[in-house]
C-alpha cells in the first residue's frame, strides 16, 4: 500500500471533484473564495535596484507594477506543493516523465546537498523539483486538474492582511532566530527545501508554502506586458529571442505618451523634473550625511532655475540684471518649497523618482490607469502602458490564461520565492513577484488547481 501525504478533504465535495485516480495518493484541496481583488504590486522598484547611474530595475519588476482589478470565481487549490511521492506515483502509472535531475541543495550555503532527492523515500514529503512546465501540466491533468493561473495564485496568497507571510517587516532574520522552521528560505532554509507544510509562518487561508520552499509554475505564458491593454501592447516591437527577461523596445513612444498624458507636453515636464532630481542626488553622493538633504535641495533648485555661480546681480549690466534677479528669485522660492529628500544616499534616486511620479499624477498629467517604467529614466519613454480592463472599465474576469509573447512562447510565469532566496533578498518574497522561465530548475515546483462546477459563486 502506498503512503499518502494527507487524506483528501471532502468538506467541499459538493463543489469540487476531490477524487483522484484510484492509483494516486490523495491530497488535501482547499476551496479559495472568489471576488474582486487588485493584482500586481504598488511598490515602485520593490528591490531598490534604482541607483545613481540610472541602473534599471528588471523588466519583471516593471511588469508587476501595472496593478489592476480582476474578478475571480471560486476554485480549488492544492493545500501544499506537489511532493516527490505524489509525482512518483504519476511516473509509475505511466502518465508522467521523471524529473530531469535527482539532487537539490546549495553546497555553498554550508548545508550540503540532498542526493537522490526525487527518488529516495527519505524525501517523499518534500516538494518535487526539476520538472518543466509541460511536466507540471501533465501531472495536474493526471489528477483531474490543471495548473493555477497567475491570478488564482495571487488571490490565494492575498488571504492575509500582512505584507509578508512572517509579519510586516521585510526580513525573515528575526523570525528565523526565534524559530528555525518559521519560513522556508533565507537563514531558516540554509539553501535546502523543507518538507511541505513545515514552515510555520508561510500560511495563507489554509494554503501553505506559497511564499517560500519552492517557486511555482502557473498556467500563464510569460509576457512582460501581460497586464497592459492591447492598445498599449501594440506600440511595442517583439522582444528579441535572446532576451526573454527584457522589455521590448517601443516603436512609437509619442503614441504611448498620447494615451497617458492629461495635456500636451506635460509628461516631458515630468521627465525634466525627474532628471533634475536625480542629477541632484548624483552631485551630493559624496556629501557627509548631516549635509546630504540640504545638498539635494540646493542642487535641485540650482538646476531647476539654472542659477549662476553667484546671485549677486549688482555687477551685471543692466541688460542681464533683471534676468539674473529673476533666476535668483526662482532659486530662493524653490528652496522654500517642500522637496522630498532622503538621508540615505542609496535611496535618493528612488525617493526622487517616486516623488516626481506622485506630483505628476496629482497634477493630472499622468492619466488614471497609466503606469510608468521603474527603470532607466533615459529610455526613449519612461511610460510603460495603460492597464488592461474590460471595455466598460470593469475588472478583468479570470481565469485569464495568457498566450506567449512573440519569440517567448517557451517561457512561462513562475511565482513566489524559494529556499535559495537569501535574507538580504527578502524583497523577492512578495505576492506580485513574477518572472518568465523556460526549462526546469532545482528550486521550481508547482501545485494544482481544480475547476468547480459552473455557476459556483462561493465556497461552503
Amino acid at each position: 500500500m502506498r503512503l499518502v501525504l494527507a487524506a483528501a478533504s471532502c468538506a467541499v465535495a459538493a463543489l469540487m471533484a476531490c477524487e483522484s485516480p484510484a492509483w494516486a495518493p490523495k491530497t488535501l484541496q482547499i476551496c479559495v473564495p472568489g471576488g474582486t481583488f487588485e493584482m500586481g504590486g504598488r511598490t515602485f522598484d520593490p528591490c531598490a535596484r534604482l541607483r545613481t547611474g540610472f541602473a534599471a530595475c528588471t523588466a519583471a519588476e516593471s511588469s508587476e507594477g501595472v496593478w489592476h482589478s480582476v474578478f475571480q470565481t471560486p476554485f480549488g487549490l492544492d493545500r501544499t506543493e506537489v511532493t516527490n511521492l505524489h509525482y512518483r506515483d504519476c511516473v509509475e502509472a505511466g502518465r508522467c516523465s521523471r524529473p530531469q535531475s535527482a539532487s537539490v541543495g546549495d553546497a555553498a550555503s554550508g548545508s550540503g546537498v540532498y542526493r537522490n532527492y526525487t527518488r529516495s523515500p527519505l524525501y517523499d514529503d518534500y516538494p518535487v523539483v526539476y520538472v518543466s512546465h509541460a511536466q507540471a501540466v501533465d501531472y495536474c491533468g493526471f489528477r483531474g486538474g490543471r495548473l493555477p493561473t497567475e491570478a488564482e495564485w495571487e488571490i490565494a496568497v492575498s488571504g492575509s492582511s500582512e505584507a509578508y507571510s512572517w509579519g510586516d517587516a521585510p526580513t525573515p532574520v528575526t523570525a528565523c532566530q526565534a524559530d528555525a522552521e518559521a519560513v522556508a528560505f533565507g537563514s531558516c532554509a540554509h539553501g535546502l527545501p523543507f518538507p511541505v507544510g513545515r514552515a510555520k509562518l508561510d500560511r495563507r487561508a489554509d494554503v501553505v508554502d506559497l511564499m517560500g520552499n519552492v517557486s511555482e509554475w502557473v498556467l500563464d505564458a510569460w509576457d512582460p506586458l501581460a497586464y497592459c491593454d492591447e492598445t498599449s501592447k501594440a506600440l511595442y516591437r517583439n522582444p528579441p529571442l535572446e532576451s526573454p527577461a527584457g522589455l521590448p523596445p517601443l516603436s512609437d513612444p509619442d503614441a504611448l505618451d498620447a494615451l497617458c498624458a492629461g495635456q500636451d507636453g506635460c509628461l516631458e515636464a515630468c521627465d525634466a523634473e525627474r532628471l533634475r532630481c536625480l542629477a541632484a542626488c548624483g552631485v551630493c553622493q559624496n556629501t557627509t550625511d548631516d549635509a546630504f538633504e540640504t545638498c539635494q535641495k540646493r542642487s535641485y533648485c540650482q538646476q531647476a532655475c539654472q542659477v549662476p555661480r553667484s546671485c549677486d546681480c549688482a555687477d551685471r549690466g543692466d541688460a542681464s540684471r533683471a534676468g539674473c534677479a529673476s533666476t535668483c528669485a526662482c532659486a530662493s522660492s524653490c528652496l522654500e518649497q517642500d522637496f522630498p529628500t532622503s538621508p540615505d544616499p542609496l535611496a535618493c534616486d528612488r525617493t526622487c523618482f517616486e516623488s516626481t511620479e506622485a506630483r505628476c499624477r496629482s497634477s493630472g498629467c499622468l492619466l488614471a490607469g497609466c503606469r510608468t517604467f521603474c527603470g532607466d529614466v533615459l529610455r526613449e519613454s519612461n511610460r510603460l502602458c495603460r492597464v488592461r480592463s474590460q471595455a466598460d472599465g470593469a475588472p478583468v474576469e479570470v481565469p485569464l490564461i495568457l498566450v506567449g509573447a512573440a519569440g517567448l512562447e517557451e517561457n512561462h510565469v513562475v511565482k513566489g520565492a524559494d529556499y535559495l532566496t537569501r535574507d538580504d533578498d527578502a524583497c523577492e518574497v512578495r505576492r506580485s513577484r513574477r518572472r518568465g522561465v523556460a526549462g526546469f530548475a532545482s528550486n521550481i515546483g508547482f501545485r494544482c488547481a481544480f475547476d468547480l462546477p459552473p455557476g459556483t459563486t462561493s465556497c461552503p
